[in-house]
């Protein structure tokens, strides 16, 4: 009897150590989803208010005066498309990670998928129709491809942004449909039933299609768009060197202000594509968690060069921000007197 005791004793604690290890385990990759949710949503709670202030500056402006011209257009449009990518991206990642098992949440994150590949799509041509758009009106060159474009970039844009639009609800519609209904995180991964991850070589490999068309291409448009604003300016830089440009140099000065904003969004948006690469080429769940908030940060970071690229909305952002800490102050000092 003490024998079979200290036996069924000994199997317990046999058990005990060699589920420990499993629990450890658990904890740890709970640990690791709760880190990766909170630092991503501080940068999509970020990007969201950013974005929302330039939306919201730009509509207050065109109710003051009536009109909004072409660039604002355009940043109105990135910042509405950026704020709706991170709120989809949000919500999606917290289902997939906490609420995938719960009945009908499938549908949710498959209804999400396609809206943040809509979203997304929408903000990246957006972004290559600023970069046509300051190409246009800062490039000089004489030939006539440039003069007819000068001539009716006003008029080209809202036809722009609506195609974008429309094309990248085909595109998220089209992706939707040759995944036969199955739920994509980010075009790469399918979700089963059973909560496992398949990728197939031919979802890879339309991934990659589709990633040539959202990221890819409009890339390509920006990167030739800056090196075109880049060799003029140099030209205008070196005419005012010799007396003999037809630019003035408040001129000159606004463009070399938009070419630094235009360079930063750049960068920023090369290393969001080569993020969204890496995710798309790695299979470690780890590694494209890394990646999922590198991207979170570089949309963050390109809403914020948006923001601060203008002087006028870097003068409204300081505006309400003394005016916040001025009712801080003021709420502080009103607590302290009821106290005293």
């Amino acid at each position: 009897m003490i024998l079979k005791d200290t036996l069924g004793e000994t199997s317990i604690a046999v058990c005990e150590f060699t589920e420990r290890p499993t629990k450890r385990g658990q904890k740890m990759k709970l640990f690791f989803t709760l880190e990766y949710l909170t630092i991503t949503l501080v940068f999509e709670v970020v990007g969201i208010l950013t974005s929302a202030f330039t939306v919201a500056f730009n509509l207050l402006k065109f109710a003051k005066v009536r009109t909004l011209n072409t660039c604002d257009l355009i940043v109105v449009a990135q910042g509405f498309s950026s704020a709706c990518y991170q709120c989809t991206t949000v919500g999606q990642s917290y289902i997939t990670s906490t609420l995938l098992d719960v009945h009908g949440m499938n549908y949710v994150a498959s209804f999400l998928s396609q809206l943040e590949i809509w979203s997304g799509c929408s903000y990246s041509w957006f972004t290559a129709c600023l970069y046509v758009f300051y190409c246009v009106e800062i490039v000089d060159f004489n030939h006539h491809i440039f003069i007819w474009l000068k001539l009716r970039i006003s008029k080209l844009v809202p036809w722009l942004l609506l195609g974008s639009m429309v094309g990248s609800l085909v595109l998220s519609i089209t992706l939707y449909w040759s995944s036969d209904g199955e739920y994509l995180n980010n075009g790469t991964i399918n979700h089963t039933a059973e909560g496992t991850v398949n990728n197939s070589a031919a979802n890879v490999k339309s991934s990659h299609i589709y990633a040539a068309i959202i990221d890819y291409i409009p890339l390509f448009i920006d990167i030739v768009s800056m090196t075109f604003i880049l060799m003029s300016l140099y030209r205008h830089t070196k005419r005012m060197k010799e007396n003999a440009s037809g630019i003035s140099q408040l001129q000159l000065d606004c463009h070399y202000e938009a070419a630094r904003m235009l360079g930063s969004l750049l960068f920023f948006n090369i290393l969001f594509v080569f993020s969204e690469v890496f995710k798309l080429c790695t299979q470690d769940p780890f590694l494209q968690h890394i990646s999922s908030a590198c991207i979170e940060a570089l949309v963050t970071a390109q809403s914020i060069v948006l923001l601060l690229g203008n002087t006028k909305r870097r003068q409204a952002l300081w505006k309400v921000l003394t005016s916040c800490m001025k009712l801080n102050d003021h709420a502080v000092n009103g607590s302290r007197r009821l106290g005293n």
